[in-house]
């Protein structure tokens, strides 16, 4: 297995349309302009094995009106501008879940955060991923909030620059 980590400007086209393939077919992101999105990224990862890309993550960089957005549905106390990335587009393949792999992918955009300040939603359902989001020092934030692409909750969860993140 080997995780390869890439500013969008490195990726070839290939990879990039890989990559929003990969985001837009794990069924929880916004299809408009996702390539736009993808390619403002800070930090895209791919998960190979045996030669297939098995998972997917990015450290986002969102835009003001995204992230008030996010915040003022979750009801959160904290101020959106302090959070300059977002994890997200974290997606396993179906067949390889259940191994911990989104750590892996976590892990390896965090890397690119500087020690800034990061949030993350995940859907109301996804324990595992609110245990790996918990395991890089991400707390829950506010109340849960509808979904504006699926019928169901989304949690946001923050992870401020002074947070450690274990390793």
């Amino acid at each position: 297995m080997k995780i390869t980590l890439k500013a969008p400007s490195e990726c070839s086209r290939g990879e990039l349309e890989l990559f929003t393939r990969l985001a837009r077919d794990g069924g929880e992101v916004q299809s408009y302009g996702l390539s736009n999105r993808v390619r403002r990224a800070k930090a895209l990862a791919f998960l190979v094995e045996d030669g297939s890309t098995i998972g997917i993550a990015a450290l986002k960089q969102p835009d003001q009106g995204y992230k008030a957005d996010v915040f003022a549905k979750a009801g959160a106390a904290e101020a959106p501008g302090q959070f300059l990335y977002e994890v997200g587009w974290v997606v396993i393949a179906e067949k390889h879940r259940g191994r911990k792999l989104s750590r892996v992918l976590v892990d390896a955009v965090l890397s690119k955060s500087e020690s800034r300040s990061v949030f993350a939603t995940s859907a109301t359902t996804r324990e595992a991923m609110h245990r790996t989001l918990s395991r890089f020092g991400f707390v829950r934030h506010g109340q849960s909030y509808p979904s504006s692409e699926r019928d169901e909750e989304l949690f946001l969860f923050i992870r401020t620059g002074a947070d450690k993140i274990p390793r």
